[in-house]
Order: C-alpha cells, then structure tokens, then sequence
C-alpha cells in the first residue's frame, strides 16, 4: 500500500496519462506510474526461464504495452480492492434468514465437476 503522498504522485502521472495527445506522452505516463507504484514483483522470467531481477526502471524493457497498461489500472485500483474486500468481508445489516429459508425448500442446479 502506498502512503497518500506516494498516491497524490501517482494521482499526478496518471492525470498526465488521460491528458496526453501522443502515443509517446501516453506510454511515457504510463510507464512513469508503473515505476513509481511498483514496489516489487515474482515469477518474472525470461523466455528461457531465466529469473529477472526486480527493477522498476526497467518495465519498459520486459512488459507489453497491454500488460502495462492493465498494471497501471491495477495500481489505481489497488484501495478501492482494499475497502471492496474490507465491505464483503463485513455482515449485512439485512435480516437474510427469511431469503436462506425460502432458498433451502427451491431445488438448486449442480455443476459437474471437470
């Protein structure tokens, strides 16, 4: 998790990614996030299998495009994962017993296991 002045700064670089109107300036702000966000990574591996050392100043060299972009959103979304799973973790202020009951007396589908 990072601190909040760590999140401003990345608030920062991926305002300047929405804001861009080149590619470049888009990949630039991109991979600027990545750098500043991530904080470590396992099982990066070469395609011969060869282990790749952590250096954040270095994604441009190992991952896609796509893959820096989906880690980039996974980076913003990182606290709203945190408080999502915090609220599913919590009980419902409902009252569900009468729904568990009407739902045991319904027959249920089963999956076949593969």
């Amino acid at each position: 998790m990072l601190p909040g002045s760590e999140w401003r700064k990345l608030a920062k670089l991926t305002d300047k990614h929405d804001e861009a109107q080149t590619t470049t300036e888009k990949l630039d702000s991109c991979f600027a996030a990545i750098e500043k966000g991530l904080v470590g990574w396992e099982n990066m591996t070469m395609p011969d299998g060869q282990s790749i050392p952590f250096n954040s100043k270095k994604v441009d060299e190992i991952l896609t495009i796509q893959e820096s972009m989906e880690l980039m959103q996974a980076l913003l979304n990182q606290n709203k994962t945190e408080l999502d799973k915090k609220k599913s973790e919590s009980q419902s202020d409902s009252n569900t017993e009468q729904s568990v009951a009407a739902a045991q007396d319904k027959p249920s589908a089963k999956t076949n296991p593969a």
